[in-house]
């Protein structure tokens, strides 16, 4: 069903940008490696993708992504 495809989309997405912070870490904001001392590498990145609003995170995807000649 639709919304399924869009969960799966939705699931990609955060799982690309995940495994691009998780490459490297150099390139959290400067707050998320701060907490780095403190807390689990997964966790950090985990907690800085949640708090994406979902329009950030498709801006984000596509800027990492998507070639920019593919955009429209």
């Amino acid at each position: 069903d639709k919304a399924r495809g869009e969960e799966v989309k939705a699931e990609r997405m955060i799982t690309a940008l995940y495994g691009y912070y998780r490459e490297d870490l150099n390139r959290l904001p400067q707050q998320s490696k701060d907490n780095l001392k403190l807390y689990d590498e997964d966790q950090v990145i985990c907690d800085y993708l949640s708090g994406m609003t979902d329009r950030y995170a498709i801006e984000l995807y596509r800027d990492l992504f998507i070639p920019e000649v593919w955009r429209g």
